[in-house]
């Protein structure tokens, strides 16, 4: 087996769909931009070796470009409490 600090095989995957369910969750009441950003955060804080500041930065980047590019094809997104996308 791997040493005493290794998570279980089936740990970090359970995990990870438990994240992507609460993600799909919560698109609609909190809206695209603020459930990427979340998700993004909690996924790279349990699974990256980063610091906070990094881990803002990438979620809130990543959210926002990526609601930017939805927005310039023309795709719905849900709002939630942000006027944008």
């Amino acid at each position: 087996a791997g040493r005493p600090d290794e998570p279980a095989p089936l740990k970090m995957p359970a995990i990870a769909l438990g994240l992507l369910v609460l993600y799909v969750a919560s698109i609609d009441p909190l809206g695209y931009t603020l459930a990427t950003a979340l998700f993004m955060a909690v996924y790279l804080r349990l699974f990256g070796r980063y610091g906070l500041v990094k881990i803002a930065t990438i979620a809130i980047a990543f959210s926002v470009g990526s609601g930017w590019l939805w927005s310039v094809m023309n795709m719905m997104l849900p709002q939630g409490p942000l006027p944008w996308p």
